[in-house]
């Protein structure tokens, strides 16, 4: 299927729901070396269990350009928008007194991707891969996710992107409504736009 046709899709099922319950939450990204931390709202967020017991998580910032926090602005590359999307697949449910900051704890991969909705049509993209310490705690209609402690690093930089941060932590919570059908057409989108261009 032609970038063009995948990203339509992507930004139309992004964009198309608006949700009965409140869902979304703030993540904050840091590098490893130093600081400021930056702070990423997402006004929408979506999660599914697996058939071994895991779960996929899908958040999604709708607005454009707005990430910032006292007075900094991410910009990884010269023209906005750009739009977030944030995938965490987690193997197993972390119970009891797991240290967010123990690599051996980890439980979760973890992919952030940033990208342009306007000119070159997806083929400008900036993805962050990683895992660590993602908590799940479901509910009837939403779930409860924390993220302690999330190690990423830059492994596609396309197009006009560039890289901001380098190798960077992520924390962070949100609440997500449980949607499974949402979650797997995302992440086929998701998996086509990170291919194209490769």
């Amino acid at each position: 299927m032609p970038i063009r046709c995948v990203l339509a899709l992507l930004l139309t099922c992004l964009s198309g729901i608006v949700g009965c319950a409140r869902t979304g939450g703030t993540l904050d990204i840091s590098r490893l070396d130093a600081r400021p931390v930056f702070s990423q709202p997402f006004e929408q967020a979506w999660i599914a269990s697996d058939n071994e017991g895991g779960y996929d998580i899908i958040l999604v910032n709708r607005a454009l350009g707005d990430t910032r926090t006292a007075g900094q602005t991410i910009k990884p590359l010269d023209r906005i928008p750009v739009r977030h999307v944030v995938h965490a697949h987690v193997l197993w449910r972390a119970r009891g007194a797991s240290r967010g900051d123990d690599p051996a704890t980890g439980n979760a991969s973890v992919n952030w991707y940033v990208l342009t909705p306007g000119a070159t049509a997806g083929e400008d993209l900036l993805l962050y891969r990683g895992a660590g310490l993602v908590r799940v705690e479901p509910g009837r209609s939403s779930a409860h996710v924390g993220f302690s402690n999330v190690r990423v690093s830059p492994t596609i930089v396309r197009g006009d992107m560039t890289d901001p941060l380098g190798p960077s932590r992520i924390s962070g919570t949100t609440r997500a409504t449980w949607d499974p059908d949402r979650v797997r057409a995302i992440l086929d989108q998701l998996e086509t736009l990170t291919q194209s261009g490769s």
